[in-house]
């Protein structure tokens, strides 16, 4: 497993799970070492270009202006692993512009009606991946009406 792990990128969680009463199997070691190798580098080739994930909000979520809309995602740069220190996460409304940057950023300021929120996620060499949801900014629901009273008369 120590080769394998010096083998893929430093995003990639490597998770190994063996069963207590595995039984032995009769195999040339080099043959299931690359057995192995070929299966994970195939899994991390799958999710490359996976480097940005939009956790909040979800899809066709509908807010009340002026709520606060949290937006988490996550930003990874698959050769070297979380950022340190450096802008990998860039959040944009198709409507209002450039809203923060990082992995959790709280606006309170979106406009009325559909918005496009894009996480855009660089990583150290360049490369950038996007991926986008739409939300909704409602009007707020109006306040209920004090209950009617008789008028009472004064004498």
């Amino acid at each position: 497993m120590a080769l394998l792990r010096r083998t893929l990128p430093a995003g990639i969680d490597l998770v190994t799970s063996f069963a207590g009463e595995t039984p032995t199997v009769r195999a040339d070691p080099t043959q299931i070492h690359q057995v192995v190798m070929n299966l994970c580098t195939n899994a991390w080739q799958a999710i490359e270009g996976d480097i940005g994930r939009i956790a909040s909000p979800s899809e066709g979520t509908a807010f009340a202006r002026p709520e606060a809309v949290l937006l988490l995602g996550r930003g990874i740069d698959l050769e070297d692993g979380e950022p340190r220190g450096e802008v990998l996460v860039l959040w944009r409304s198709d409507r209002d512009g450039v809203l923060g940057t990082g992995n959790h950023v709280v606006t309170h300021s979106l406009s009325r009606d559909r918005h496009i929120l894009t996480l855009t996620a660089t990583d150290s060499d360049g490369g950038a991946a996007t991926t986008s949801v739409a939300i909704n900014m409602v009007p707020p629901a109006p306040l209920p009406s004090a209950p009617a009273t008789a008028a009472s008369t004064v004498q």
